[in-house]
């Protein structure tokens, strides 16, 4: 799919990029730093070390995205065999925020410095 190419190929070109500020507050997942930004609202979940540690809209949402402010975002791939824009996010802590388009509404922007504005909408 051409535009989760761009997307990765983007996001990847400036990787590793801190992250000063993050916050959820259902249904919105926002988290960037200086000159980029995402913004989620779809669904998501939180792996580490092939587990899930975290769903969209659960308990503790909130204080985990607080918690990786201080980390980078050191990688972005898409999800293998997806028909549509899903894609993920690794943070310098190991963690992977996996990211999942469930409508045919805007589920996703993402900010770059100096790159394209990303919006995302299944077709």
């Amino acid at each position: 799919m051409p535009g989760i190419e761009i997307l990765v190929q983007d996001f990847m070109g400036v990787c590793p990029i801190a992250i000063t500020h993050a916050s959820w507050s259902d249904p919105n997942l926002i988290f960037g730093g200086v000159g980029w930004s995402v913004s989620i609202d779809t669904y998501w979940r939180v792996e580490r070390a092939g587990k899930m540690i975290l769903g969209y809209a659960e308990v503790g949402s909130s204080e985990y995205f607080q918690s990786i402010v201080g980390s980078d975002v050191v990688s972005v791939r898409p999800l293998e065999r997806s028909p549509v824009l899903d894609f993920e996010i690794q943070f310098s802590n190991g963690d992977r925020l996996v990211i999942f388009s469930l409508s045919r509404l805007e589920n996703f922007v993402v900010r770059l410095p100096g790159k394209n504005v990303f919006v995302f909408i299944p077709d």
